[in-house]
């Protein structure tokens, strides 16, 4: 290779090495559906709320046409917590949907019709949470979501089918309100 050749490598290596960090900049402006989410370290010793409601859209959360409040508590919540505003469902299938949500999986891997149970190779993310030493909990109303296999990894799995939403918020809240040395996922 000519001196001449090899100072062209040279400046061009540099300027590749020049606009890695560039582009880690402008990532925000470049991709700012990724920028919205938020931040979370690695090791989470918070306690987790996490709610689920089949059927729920957007629109029917928050104000309504005349100002007022439909939705206090949830409101409430969502602004003394985090919330991800960028969320979709997996699939328009509740099993389905509920069990991407629980396992990171994709829906066609998963139970997607009735009679349908997870695997239980099926890592879900309350084996992760009660692995990495939360006390898990769920309270499920939903009877498509009984029998399933969703129960995996929780250490209270209570199954109040049909229940409304004050029932199961009393039972969450019962599960967990003599946890204090320990955060939760309910």
């Amino acid at each position: 290779m000519t001196p001449r050749g090899s100072r062209l490598w040279t400046l061009g290596l540099v300027a590749l090495a020049l606009l890695f960090p560039a582009g880690a900049l402008l990532a925000p402006w470049m991709w700012p559906s990724r920028s919205r989410l938020p931040a979370v370290s690695r090791q989470l010793d918070a306690s987790i709320l996490l709610i689920t409601a089949g059927g729920l859209d957007l629109d029917s959360i928050g104000p309504g046409t005349n100002g007022a409040s439909r939705t206090r508590n949830l409101d409430r919540l969502a602004e003394e917590g985090v919330t991800i505003l960028g969320a979709y469902a997996a699939s328009n299938q509740t099993m389905a949907s509920a069990a991407a949500l629980m396992t990171g999986r994709c829906p066609r891997d998963l139970v997607r019709q009735r009679g349908d149970r997870l695997a239980m190779d099926a890592e879900t993310l309350a084996e992760r949470f009660a692995a990495a030493g939360y006390v898990t909990a769920a309270v499920v109303a939903n009877p498509e979501l009984l029998d399933v296999g969703l129960e995996q990894g929780f250490g209270t799995w209570d199954a109040r089918p049909g229940a409304g939403a004050q029932a199961v918020v009393a039972a969450g809240l019962a599960c967990v309100k003599d946890v204090t040395d320990r955060p939760w996922l309910l």
